[in-house]
């Protein structure tokens, strides 16, 4: 996030950095409909204008950084050019629900024998080996992921999970081994240590150091004098709005922001100062402006057209869940043409 507010290639440091599969291609996902998005992700981007970023968000894949770069406008399709997409919709649906059925069948017979290892080895399926991974970790040959992680840190040294199901994708896991954490040697960690020591030094100086320039502000010192004497030099954000994610020169901070709003002429500082990450903020009002009407109307109009869409699209969904419990439905997937 410091990266891109310098000013930074977003696909560049995309290739850089990203753990996500389109990591070669610049973190391209192409056009996605925001209903396929999860509910964090399609909160933070449904805000957003082309060119934006959202702010750091968390999910249970791990934090993500999401630029939009176009948006299309949405519109109804006719059911010829949605007819390939629903077709790919069911065939997905279809083949989960035989996975999802095979895996339950799979699991029963777990009972039956002694190990994972060799149920697998007699129905002729493929076991994966993780190797060791700590809570939160990157897991190899799986990637981050909650589920799977948080069920084997429950069980013990030879107990099997219940079908553990995440995404797309439905594990059944065995614990072979665990390792208890440890205190490493110091000579193992004594770099590590060094430079925690100096950054944690670090910060208690800058958080010292900001904290006597606030006092000095709020006795009546100027601004400019106090980056004169200091050799300080500020920076302005520029205009941010109350609801956009990330605060141009700071990052991501609602503390920040919060404070920002409500500041005033009269009082342009803040009574504390503020931490983020390593560094600390003191901050001062230049100047408010209020909203652009004929702006506010047209981004009025766009949100409500949003809502209507996502609206009419959980009324599809739900009447089709409907609909689907109470048809019979016989499975043919060589008939989905």
């Amino acid at each position: 996030m410091e990266e891109i507010q310098k000013g930074k290639d977003f696909a560049e440091l995309a290739k850089k950095h990203s753990d996500d599969p389109s990591a070669k291609k610049g973190g391209d996902l192409g056009y996605i409909d925001r209903k396929n998005l999860s509910e964090p992700l399609k909160q933070a981007v449904s805000s957003l204008k082309a060119g934006e970023v959202t702010p750091i968000i968390e999910t249970s894949y791990g934090f993500h950084l999401v630029k939009v770069e176009k948006i299309r406008e949405g519109r109804t399709k006719s059911l010829e050019e949605v007819r390939p997409q629903i077709i790919s919709t069911l065939k997905k649906e279809m083949t989960q629900e035989l996975a999802d059925e095979e895996a339950e069948e799979f699991h029963l017979k777990i009972f039956d024998e002694d190990s994972l290892k060799e149920l697998a080895h007699s129905h002729g399926k493929e076991l994966h080996e993780t190797g060791f991974f700590a809570a939160g970790e990157r897991i190899k040959g799986i990637g981050r992921d909650k589920a799977f992680s948080d069920t084997a840190f429950l069980l013990e040294k030879g107990e099997i999970s219940e079908i553990i199901k995440s995404s797309e994708k439905s594990y059944i896991l065995e614990v072979t081994e665990k390792q208890a954490s440890r205190l490493p040697e110091l000579d193992e960690v004594k770099d590590d240590v060094k430079k925690d020591i100096i950054k944690e030094k670090s910060k208690t100086m800058a958080e010292k150091k900001a904290k006597q320039l606030l006092e000095e502000l709020r006795a009546g010192k100027k601004w400019t004098d106090l980056m004169t004497d200091n050799k300080l030099k500020s920076q302005e954000t520029g205009f941010f709005k109350r609801k956009t994610g990330s605060i141009p020169k700071i990052g991501y901070s609602e503390e920040i922001r919060e404070a920002a709003f409500s500041l005033t002429q009269d009082s342009p500082y803040f009574d504390r100062v503020f931490g983020i990450s390593d560094a600390y903020f003191v901050i001062r009002l230049k100047s408010k402006k209020g909203i652009d009407k004929e702006k506010f109307q047209s981004e009025k109009t766009r949100f409500r057209e949003m809502l209507i869409s996502q609206k009419s699209e959980e009324i599809l969904r739900a009447w089709l869940n409907v609909l689907k419990e109470k048809a019979e439905i016989k499975r043919d997937m060589d008939r989905i043409l």
